[in-house]
């Protein structure tokens, strides 16, 4: 008899409690939350996968959340069909380049450019800014165009000539100038990232061009190493970081976007480019190329660790 009592007893407070908010660490949940948690030591751990295992959720619910820890750390949250990285906007522009018949009655190339909202290294259709878009038909071949399946890749920091091949009158270039270093002594003093253009350029007045690719920054005592500009000729220019605060820009005529800034430590990102360097208590990471800027990790009032911005970068398409 009393293991019957205690069974009702049991049913009883199941069905009691999911009628009334809960509480953990407090007895009076606010009304509006079905489920209140408070702690002034601890918080709350949400499920943890890798970016592979979150994108295997068969029909993820509107409004589930995870915690993704690799590639781009952070709470995810699935919302208009799609995976967002919360509180985060994206400002990773990206252009791609596809062979159009139409308008292009011989073919040619069709240039689209968007914001990668959901950062899925793909420029989905509703990513695209249809302002933006550009054709390059190969008819104007007849008259020295370009169909951009050729490229010329400069990676190395220096000073590059590019001869323009024969019957060439246009090219797309990326440039990306190089990442700053962070700066000894003082705390948290990481490099920003350099700046990224993209630009569709008109060369069929010129037969070469000068190319620089600008070096990472280096750190003397205290003092930040700025990164170095690329540039293709006075055509398209990035400049590289200067500090923690001063990321590089570009002059691009398609996409043009400011570096990251360095902060916490961890090195400002090149848009499109290579990611900051982060520090890791005993060693600073250097900026990852093209144009990332270096992490700084202090470890007392005299001694920091810090590393290297990374070299800028330029690729030209004819």
């Amino acid at each position: 008899m009393n293991k019957f009592f205690g069974f009702l007893i049991l049913i009883f407070c199941s069905l009691f409690s999911y009628s009334q908010n809960v509480g953990v660490g407090t007895n009076t949940p606010h009304a509006s939350a079905a489920l209140e948690v408070k702690d002034s030591a601890k918080g709350i751990l949400i499920p943890r996968m890798t970016m592979t295992q979150r994108n295997a959720i068969q029909n993820p619910a509107e409004g589930l959340m995870v915690y993704q820890t690799d590639s781009t750390k952070g709470i995810w949250l699935f919302t208009s069909l799609q995976w967002k990285l919360l509180n985060h906007r994206s400002t990773l522009q990206k252009c791609t380049v596809i062979q159009s018949n139409t308008p292009c009655p011989f073919g040619g190339s069709k240039v689209e450019c968007g914001i990668d909202l959901n950062e899925n290294q793909i420029l989905d259709s509703i990513e695209i800014n249809n302002n933006s878009t550009v054709y390059i038909c190969k008819d104007d071949l007849i008259n020295g165009g370009s169909n951009f399946t050729s490229i010329s890749k400069y990676d190395i920091n220096g000073t590059y000539t590019w001869n323009k091949p024969a019957g060439v009158s246009k090219v797309i270039v990326e440039c990306w100038g190089a990442g700053a270093s962070g700066r000894y002594y003082l705390s948290h003093d990481a490099g920003s990232g350099g700046g990224y253009g993209k630009s569709i350029i008109d060369v069929s007045a010129i037969s070469s061009v000068t190319i620089k690719v600008g070096k990472g920054g280096i750190p003397t005592l205290n003092n930040f190493g700025a990164g170095g500009s690329s540039s293709f000729g006075n055509y398209l220019i990035s400049t590289g970081g200067t500090d923690q605060f001063t990321p590089g820009t570009s002059n691009g005529n398609i996409i043009s976007i400011t570096g990251e800034k360095g902060w916490n430590g961890v090195g400002g990102s090149c848009p499109n480019g290579g990611s900051g360097g982060v520090p890791n208590n005993s060693t600073d990471a250097n900026g990852v190329k093209p144009g990332g800027g270096a992490a700084n990790f202090y470890l007392s009032q005299y001694q920091s660790s810090i590393g290297n911005g990374a070299d800028g970068m330029v690729i030209v398409y004819y």
